[in-house]
């Protein structure tokens, strides 16, 4: 949803284009980051009540896409969105394009990162 709404900010004026930024940062510091670990600890809670595997092959995609989800919201995410702030401050239109890609790029991975793990956990893979 992130990405999307950020789509549609392309003609906005810069107030809207900053606010947004900032609020995806907001989002990202404190929904995702909760929603991370509840799936992580809930994840785990899950597999030790019905007695699965923490070796099944659904197991490890699932706790490695909560790993990777959280280092590239870490790592690229939030630098891309604090990039994205300063370049709008700036009125530089290239570099706000550019930290808009990296910021939508992460989005759609970990959305593709996701679905991987649903269907995985769904499948019961391994």
């Amino acid at each position: 949803m992130l990405s999307f709404a950020s789509s549609t900010l392309g003609g906005a004026e810069a107030p809207a284009r900053r606010w947004f930024a900032d609020a995806q940062l907001a989002v990202r510091r404190v929904a995702f980051s909760v929603a991370a670990v509840l799936t992580f600890v809930t994840g785990l809670w899950l597999t030790l009540d019905q007695n699965i595997s923490m070796g099944s092959t659904f197991v490890t995609i699932g706790f490695a896409v909560a790993i990777v989800g959280a280092v590239l919201g870490m790592a690229v995410f939030t630098p891309a969105c604090k990039q994205l702030g300063a370049a709008i401050d700036a009125g530089d239109r290239a570099a706000e394009e550019a930290a808009s890609r990296k910021v939508m790029a992460v989005n759609a991975l970990n959305a593709v990162l996701l679905v991987l793990a649903i269907v995985s956990m769904v499948g019961r893979w391994g």
